[in-house]
């Protein structure tokens, strides 16, 4: 499962602002929408964290510095990430580091 507040909306403070507070309600609304697509698949849990944070195949791409052609790919199934990839994935996103069940 994945956190249920993005990292930079979820440690919000006593002086946190409306609108920080509503993205971490709308990101809770969007993770309970998405909540039960399959996640048997390193593509299928690539696609479902890509849906919850509301991001494109090209948003997602550019968030963790790869080309559109690649997350399509990824998604079906035709290639795979690679160990480098996984982590940054995991990292840019604050996932448990056992999310994709890669082993290191």
């Amino acid at each position: 499962m994945l956190h249920s507040c993005p990292p930079s909306t979820c440690r919000l403070s006593q002086s946190a602002t409306i609108k920080e507070v509503f993205q971490c309600v709308n990101f809770k609304i969007i993770d309970s929408l998405y909540s039960n697509l399959p996640e048997t698949t390193i593509g299928q849990k690539i696609r479902k964290l890509r849906l919850i944070y509301e991001l494109t195949q090209l948003e997602f791409a550019k968030s963790i510095h790869r080309g559109f052609g690649t997350i399509t790919k990824w998604e079906q199934e035709l290639t795979f990430p690679n160990k480098d990839s996984i982590s940054y994935i995991i990292s840019i996103y604050n996932l448990d580091e056992n999310y994709f069940n890669f082993k290191k």
